[in-house]
């Protein structure tokens, strides 16, 4: 590389670390370097993008390095002095401890802002603590926000309309979504799909066109990043439109702090009329399509924990269609809907009668690779919206169990949940839908139940 970190081949890739090679006189590959080259790295990326001229990085002519060997000693050497014993090792140690120290104020603070946003109790304060909020569907108002300011009854109301035209009725819903994964071209696609998945359990027409118009946000920066971003958000979007059989008929652009798209999906309903949750009886079976944790693996990204092995399962759990799933469901079931950014326990009540009470098979909830895991060593790792999702199913959203977590997690296209007779429960297992519980009674309609969803162990 240059002296300005920059790639010889590629002058608008910055290098440090042991991946970095100067040209000129190769260095030792040590962490010292690393932390020195830090702050000329942040310096020269944004002269680049000012397009101003870059800073070059001096190296030291010598270094100390301390080499622990565990057992407290340690190798000091600088330049021809070595020295190994004891106090070599209380020097490192010191050293270390007072370089972590630095960055405790921030991670405690960090920590704080994430455990305020996703507690539930203070909609105000939790709106004050953005720099930790998730991004996808986990990222959006809770449903305490949406019931002070809209009331109970329009939030559970669903997210798509439908309204007549002639002799056609059509089914419409609108979504707006944050990049939840860092890449603008998967980005675009999930956000089709998650919009999409509201007809899908809306009683649809599979043989009518749909008609899709895509609003997008750039995050600002130069005219050719941004061009580059939005040529990959196009793309994106014309894939997963291709694959779904929908039109793209409208769009627009604005430019903001990140990158988020809102798309607007339409489509004419089936011959025939949804089935209206009331027709949902006790002992009917509820199933889901698709796994639980979205959410959960996504803050944790935010939060910089190390998902790197199983954030692809969630990235492919977010680009699996519901397409299906939800036209099996409008099928054979009596209520079924997606599992958004309220999770699947909030979602489930919404399509049934007030007065229905049912019973879930802890071990029967499906997780995401890790995702187990991930919650019992990171109990603090909370997504954004999971204390509000807990309240409003009459959790406790201090201390929840690994069962009411997963009902609570936040998805982002989530899967679809369906309440089906005991006879079809065949019909949509053979579609990759899983039991997981059943309507344990149903009582008069608005008759009070302290706890509407009980866990089974």
């Amino acid at each position: 590389i240059l002296p300005t970190l920059q790639s010889e081949s590629h002058p608008n890739v910055l290098i440090t670390g042991d991946g970095a090679s100067f040209s000129a006189k190769p260095l030792p590959k040590a962490g010292v370097y690393s932390v020195r080259q830090g702050p000329v790295l942040a310096e020269n990326l944004v002269r680049w993008h000012q397009r101003r001229p870059l800073t070059p990085y001096k190296p030291q002519p010598n270094t100390l390095f301390l080499l622990g060997d565990g057992q407290e000693q340690a190798l000091a050497n600088y330049g021809p002095i070595n020295l190994w014993n004891p106090l070599m090792w209380q020097w490192k140690d010191r050293i270390d401890r007072a370089f972590m120290d630095r960055f405790g104020d921030e991670i405690t603070q960090r920590v704080a802002k994430m455990q305020l946003a996703s507690s539930g109790t203070d909609a105000v304060g939790a709106a004050e603590a953005p720099s930790m909020r998730c991004k996808g569907c986990g990222g959006k108002a809770g449903a305490q926000v949406l019931d002070l300011a809209l009331g109970q009854e329009t939030r559970l109301g669903g997210d798509s309309g439908r309204f007549e035209i002639g002799t056609q009725t059509l089914i419409q819903s609108v979504d707006t979504l944050s990049d939840p994964i860092g890449d603008p071209y998967l980005f675009a696609k999930v956000a089709v799909l998650h919009a999409l998945s509201d007809l899908y359990v809306s009683s649809l027409d599979p043989k009518q066109p749909l008609a899709v118009s895509v609003s997008v946000t750039l995050s600002r920066a130069t005219a050719e990043i941004e061009a580059r971003i939005l040529a990959q958000v196009s793309q994106g979007i014309k894939d997963q439109l291709a694959v779904e059989g929908a039109q793209l008929v409208a769009g627009h652009t604005a430019s903001g702090e990140e990158l988020a798209l809102s798309v607007t999906v339409t489509g004419q309903a089936g011959p025939q009329p949804e089935t209206p949750a009331g027709e949902v009886q006790a002992g009917d079976r509820i199933m889901v399509s698709k796994a639980l944790g979205v959410g959960t693996i996504l803050a944790a990204r935010v939060q910089a924990l190390r998902v790197a092995d199983i954030m692809p399962f969630a990235v492919e759990q977010m680009l699996n269609s519901n397409r299906e799933a939800g036209l099996a469901a409008s099928t054979f079931a009596s209520a079924q809907t997606d599992i958004t950014g309220f999770g699947l326990g909030n979602h489930l009540l919404s399509i049934l009668p007030s007065g229905a009470q049912v019973e879930i098979n802890s071990d029967k909830l499906p997780a995401l690779p890790g995702v187990k895991a991930l919650i019992a060593a990171n109990p603090d790792a909370r997504p954004s919206l999971l204390g509000s999702n807990l309240i409003s199913l009459g959790f406790d959203d201090q201390s929840p169990s690994q069962a009411q977590w997963l009902l609570a997690d936040p998805a982002t296209n989530g899967g679809v949940v369906a309440v089906v007779r005991p006879g079809d429960v065949g019909e949509l297992a053979a579609r990759g839908f899983v039991e997981v519980g059943r309507v344990s009674r149903l009582e008069p309609q608005d008759t009070p139940l302290a706890n509407r969803i009980q866990l089974l162990d």
